[in-house]
């Protein structure tokens, strides 16, 4: 029964020092066991009594789909729930909240974010397209030609599948 974090190859390279914090973390705060490289070649060493820990959505979607994985959680709702997480505060500071449509059908993903940020004493402004309205893919990748590897994944990945998605 490990817990397996997954923690996103974008992020990894876009934030090396944030990434390998949050690892750290997760090890002394959270009892991860097992760190795990990227979700491409990883998901399948997951068993049924595992649980994943993800950051990204794609990283979800491939556990969720193509693996025997048993849960799977954000690290959003980990630090959410950890009353002792050395929350910096922003002193009331507006910020724009831009959810992405991969998680279209996931309130606790949402509600998350959101208590996140008011935690951090920011006051989150919700744009119209929020939620499940949201049309925002989340960056770039939503252009980029499905990899081979990912093709039974695309209704997941893309969003059309409905059913997967908001049965965590």
């Amino acid at each position: 029964m490990a817990k397996i974090f997954f923690p996103s190859c974008q992020n990894k390279i876009a934030y090396p020092n944030a990434s390998e914090k949050l690892r750290e973390y997760l090890i002394a705060s959270y009892g991860v066991e097992i760190i795990a490289g990227c979700c491409r070649s990883e998901y399948s060493k997951l068993s049924s009594e595992d649980t994943a820990i993800v950051i990204c959505n794609t990283c979800f979607a491939c556990c969720k789909k193509l693996s025997n994985v048993g849960n799977i959680i954000y690290v959003w709702e980990i630090i959410d729930s950890d009353n002792k997480f050395p929350f910096p505060s922003y002193n009331g500071e507006k910020i724009t909240v831009q959810d992405c449509w991969r998680t279209i059908g996931r309130n606790d993903i949402h509600n998350a974010v959101r208590s996140l940020l008011k935690k951090m004493d920011l006051e989150p402004i919700e744009l119209d397209e929020n939620r499940d309205k949201s049309r925002f893919c989340g960056g770039i990748t939503a252009y980029m030609q499905q990899p081979v590897q990912h093709t039974d994944l695309a209704p997941v990945r893309n969003g059309t599948d409905r059913t997967r998605v908001s049965n965590i």
